[in-house]
């Protein structure tokens, strides 16, 4: 009995071997083949994920994108830069060009300065500065500063005043004014020719001195640019952070996309190699009992 129990053992290794080979496959495929594959990163994961310079800003990522160099779905439509090599980079707002001096994608600030009031605020374009509402928000620390032009000689003594030529305007008396006034006596504001408001930061206001300036004093306050906070979806984007992906755009529609390894996603990156061990869990389990079942 014993030796023909042996036969029949021998009989059946090879079959029970046999039966046992595809589950070595199975697991080779699902531990080395597949994560390796899953590994492979999707194209516009890879471009998006890395940070950049542009001109004078560095290190900088999403939302901003610059055209030829850092393609527009790694960033949103409206925060396009206009690199310019040891310059800082231009971003323009409301048809109004701002150079973008720095940005903290921490607290999602940036500093900005209206481009024409860069190298003197004797400026041909005398118009108020405007934002889009939408995607930024001044800081509190930001106040106004209004620039009078062309006024006429005062009968009493005025502080802060500058020198600057106003085409259309005889007079080349102008004033800078915070937003109290409370440092100005001047009582006819609407003698001079025109006047623009200009955000600046609150300190840059109270160093300005209380004499007469030169201009290149108030270019240098001005110069220093304004804080405002912008929005880009940083919710849907932080989720998509967490998930290990990255933050994009669809470039057509501008809707937020998550760019992950396997491809873009709608919010965030799919658990991926939880739901693949899970599933190879399961296969497996599946695999053995039918095996030892026979």
């Amino acid at each position: 009995v014993s030796s023909a129990a042996s036969d029949v053992y021998k009989r059946q290794m090879p079959n029970h071997l046999f039966l046992t080979l595809p589950i070595f496959f199975f697991i080779f495929n699902f531990l080395i083949v597949v994560p390796s594959a899953i590994g492979d990163d999707n194209f516009q994961y890879s471009e998006c994920r890395s940070y950049y310079d542009c001109g004078l800003l560095k290190n900088i990522s999403y939302p901003f994108w610059t055209a030829g160099s850092r393609p527009q779905h790694c960033g949103r439509e409206d925060y396009e830069l206009t690199c310019r090599e040891d310059q800082y980079p231009v971003m323009k707002i409301k048809d109004q060009d701002f150079l973008v001096l720095n940005s903290s994608g921490q607290f999602y600030t940036m500093t900005i300065s209206r481009s024409d009031l860069w190298d003197t605020p004797c400026n041909t374009n005398i118009v108020n500065t405007t934002l889009d509402y939408d995607r930024f928000s001044y800081v509190q620390a930001v106040r106004n500063l209004s620039l009078f032009y062309g006024c006429p000689l005062q009968s009493e003594s005025v502080l802060n005043n500058f020198s600057c030529k106003v085409e259309g305007s005889d007079h080349n008396i102008s004033y800078y004014v915070d937003d109290s006034l409370s440092r100005i006596p001047m009582k006819n504001w609407t003698s001079c020719y025109t006047n623009i408001r200009v955000p600046i930061m609150w300190k840059d206001v109270d160093a300005m001195p209380l004499e007469n300036v030169k201009t290149g004093v108030l270019k240098e306050v001005l110069k220093q640019g304004f804080q405002v906070a912008y929005d880009a979806e940083w919710e849907l984007c932080n989720r998509c952070l967490m998930s290990h992906g990255t933050c994009g755009s669809n470039s057509s529609s501008d809707s937020f996309l998550c760019f992950c390894g396997d491809g873009p996603h709608d919010q965030k990156c799919p658990d991926v190699d939880g739901t693949h061990m899970l599933l190879f869990l399961n296969l497996s389990v599946n695999y053995l009992r039918s095996m030892f079942l026979v």
